[in-house]
C-alpha cells in the first residue's frame, strides 16, 4: 500500500512518525487513500516507532485494530484488515 512506503519515508527522512495521514499529502502521497469498505480514509494510529495502519473490513465497522477473524463460507467476517509497520 501506497500509504504504508509513505510512512517508512517519512519517519527515515523525519526521525519520527507524522500525527496524522494528512501530514504526508502533497510531499508522499497525493491524497490520503480511502478505505475501500468504508469510503473514509484508512484508519492511522502511530504508536512509538511503529503504527497501525488498517481498513474496517468487509463489515464496515472500526473494531479499534481487532483483527480479522475467519470466514465461515456465506458470513461476513468481523475484524480489521491491517496493514503491518515493520516491528
Amino acid at each position: 500500500m501506497t500509504a504504508e512506503l509513505a510512512l517508512r519515508c517519512y519517519q527515515s527522512e523525519q526521525g519520527r512518525l507524522p500525527s496524522s495521514l494528512e501530514q504526508l499529502v502533497p510531499e508522499y502521497l497525493q491524497q490520503v487513500p480511502l478505505d475501500p469498505f468504508s469510503g473514509r480514509p484508512v484508519i492511522y494510529h502511530p504508536q512509538g516507532t511503529n503504527w497501525l495502519l488498517y481498513s474496517v473490513g468487509e463489515d464496515g465497522v472500526d473494531d479499534g485494530g481487532k483483527r480479522v477473524g475467519r470466514s465461515v463460507s456465506g458470513t461476513v467476517t468481523k475484524g480489521d484488515l491491517f496493514y503491518d509497520s515493520p516491528y
